[in-house]
């Protein structure tokens, strides 16, 4: 059965995923070099428990987290569940530092609003080191995604998976799936880049295209990958910009 096709239905049945060995290694590497470096730097100012060792807005730190996330896998998986005009509601790094854990230790899912039946938001982390016992392996809780009470710490570790799996694998989720990070036993960092996307209509977490605006990253970005920052579904500013012709509206006819 095709690796994608068998993701969807496992993500529609259970909550969650794995595609092993989707990534090379060199991919790999140079995506945790930039995830060290940027780390280097960020956490050298004081930053709140919640947001150590998490860097937000991926793609402002780099093109090569978002060029990642264009892999054919992704996008095939991604357009089966959320339909092909999906855009990121968040994108950020997560990284267990040596001997410790981050804010996602806690039990949680990362779409609060619950639709049954109704996939609004995926999840997809891109593993850059193993996915271990010793590491800290992702623990997801099968079926919840239905579940409007979050569940007890008691339930949760009854009924909870461990992810294992190698660096350079992706873990596609429901994102109302419940879960938590690990705990990294080991004296090196744990990487990963984890990714929500929504449906194009959602409002996403931060004005992604108004920031690359700013910061000219816009500028490095093909047609797809503005896309993917929500570019073809801005709204309009004044009732010259509504009434544009379709092909010139900043929100696009045909997303769904």
């Amino acid at each position: 059965m095709n690796k994608s096709v068998s993701c969807v239905e496992q993500v529609r049945s259970k909550g969650f995923a794995v595609i092993s060995n989707v990534f090379s290694v060199e991919q790999v590497k140079l995506l945790r070099q930039e995830i060290d470096y940027r780390n280097l730097i960020h956490n050298q100012s004081i930053r709140v428990s919640s947001d150590l060792n998490m860097m937000h807005n991926c793609h402002e730190e780099s093109i090569n987290f978002l060029e990642a996330y264009q892999h054919p896998c992704i996008v095939r998986c991604l357009s089966e569940l959320l339909g092909d005009s999906y855009i990121i509601y968040a994108f950020q790094s997560s990284s267990l530092p040596p001997n410790g854990t981050n804010f996602a230790r806690r039990i949680h899912c990362d779409s609060p609003r619950l639709i049954k039946d109704y996939i609004t938001n995926i999840g997809v982390i891109l593993t850059l080191d193993n996915y271990s016992e010793q590491t800290g392996a992702i623990e997801f809780m099968p079926f919840s995604f239905d579940t409007a009470i979050p569940p007890s710490e008691e339930d949760f570790e009854m009924s909870s998976q461990k992810v294992f799996c190698d660096k350079g694998s992706i873990i596609i989720f429901n994102a109302r799936t419940f879960h938590r990070e690990g705990l990294n036993s080991t004296d090196t960092f744990r990487h990963s880049l984890t990714c929500n996307f929504c449906r194009c209509y959602m409002r996403q977490r931060f004005d992604f295209v108004r920031m690359a605006q700013a910061s000219g990253s816009i500028l490095q970005m093909t047609e797809q990958q503005r896309k993917l920052i929500g570019y073809n579904v801005r709204m309009p500013t004044s009732l010259d910009e509504f009434f544009l012709p379709p092909e010139k509206r900043l929100y696009l006819s045909g997303q769904e």
